[in-house]
């Protein structure tokens, strides 16, 4: 394939599921045919990436399943490339060669769903392949659902004027579309803390010496990440029904950035930043609020600066907390690739977002300014294209009794 800018084919959603296959050893391609011979799916197979890649491009496949190493080219740039033609394609390794260090973060980043180790079982490949096929489906129909609730959202958005009141003065049926679209987008955190955690206590055991510290912190943060998710989806529930569930309390905002930053270190795109620095301030003045709130507040902002250092050559971190006159102050800096000054004026507006399609949906950034000014509080950025930013928010302390 060329690195030509092509205009892609419009798409006819496929109705037999389709699978492609890449592998250069050509037995093992007339192998898998015969296995899926009977199968109610449509199978090509490709021995050339390239060939495979320009297929992709024309028509898209519910699965792709690849060898790791090739070759013209590696399994997972393919993969990498497939997934910027149809993020909804389930992507397997299908390979005898194991890189567990890459495998390991292109599972934790999403971008391979399944590693098969050659020489397979034709049950097993058969199973994972239904099972890819159902989770290809399940993501069309939960963008069918996101669809559908943004069209709601801007239908409410237009009724009230103004994006940023409605996430809190809406009525209370339209507040349950708006919290569920909130509690979707914080489950990303505890989530793939648990999924890092998995995999580093599988590694773990899979040692001649299996490091029974090591497996203890593992279950110690799956266990945490269990609860934050239990907790949030149970706040679902209780939010409709009982208005005292987020009663506020008085919070330590360092000790909530430290309870955060350790589900960060089993994402592998924050574990990888070599440049971090934390400081946060101690015997801070609390703040009063709800904890789950505040979680929301630092993971949507952290999350926020990982994202914006994505694709830049220099990844360096800064995290603090300090006390102003009469506010306390949490603040990420990132060396990300900024944001343009014509996008400030809409940033923290719903749905609107300046990653790339299947990277954000807008939510994070409007998620935290309605909860800072709901608490009294004050989000601010500052930016320099191609250098970073600063996002900080500054909260009012708790009065001192009298």
């Amino acid at each position: 394939m060329t690195g030509a800018v092509r205009n892609r084919p419009a798409h006819r959603g496929p109705t037999v599921p389709r699978l492609v296959f890449v592998d250069d050893d050509a037995h093992v391609l007339k192998a898998i045919e015969r296995q899926f011979r009977f199968e109610p799916f449509h199978v090509q197979t490709f021995t050339d990436p390239d060939e495979a890649l320009d297929n992709l491009f024309n028509r898209r496949a519910h699965v792709v399943v690849t060898d790791l190493k090739m070759p013209s080219m590696n399994g997972l740039s393919l993969l990498e490339r497939a997934e910027e033609y149809d993020q909804d394609t389930v992507r397997i390794v299908l390979s005898a060669f194991a890189d567990r260090e890459s495998l390991l973060g292109a599972i934790n980043t999403g971008l391979v769903h399944r590693y098969i180790v050659k020489p397979w079982d034709a049950v097993e490949l058969k199973a994972a392949v239904r099972q890819a096929i159902d989770l290809h489906e399940l993501r069309a129909e939960r963008r069918r659902l996101l669809a559908e609730l943004e069209h709601h959202n801007r239908l409410l958005t237009e009724q009230v004027g103004q994006r940023e009141q409605q996430l809190l003065a809406i009525t209370r049926s339209a507040e349950i579309g708006r919290y569920a679209s909130q509690i979707v987008h914080n489950l990303k955190v505890p989530i793939q803390s648990i999924g890092g955690a998995v995999a580093v206590a599988r590694m773990a055991l899979d040692a001649e010496s299996p490091d029974t510290e090591q497996l203890d912190a593992c279950l110690t943060v799956i266990l945490d990440a269990a609860r934050d998710v239990q907790n949030t989806v149970g706040s679902v529930i209780q939010h409709t029904h009982d208005d005292s569930f987020f009663a506020p309390v008085d919070v330590e905002l360092s000790d909530v950035v430290r309870e955060s930053l350790r589900f960060f270190e089993f994402n592998p795109a924050f574990a990888a930043i070599p440049e971090k620095t934390v400081n946060l301030a101690d015997d801070l003045p609390t703040v009063r609020g709800n904890h789950g709130h505040f979680r929301q507040i630092v993971d949507n902002l952290v999350k926020n600066a990982i994202d914006a250092m994505e694709n830049t050559e220099r990844k360096s971190i800064v995290i603090e907390t300090y006390r102003e006159t009469t506010s306390v102050v949490f603040a990420v800096d990132d060396s990300g690739t900024g944001i343009q000054y014509e996008y400030l004026e809409e940033l923290f507006s719903p749905y609107f977002t300046t990653k790339p399609p299947g990277k954000g949906t807008g939510l994070g950034l409007a998620s935290v300014k309605a909860l800072v000014e709901s608490y009294g509080g004050e989000i601010s950025v500052q930016t320099h294209v191609g250098l970073g930013s600063r996002f900080s928010v500054s909260l009012p302390v708790v009065p001192a009794e009298t």
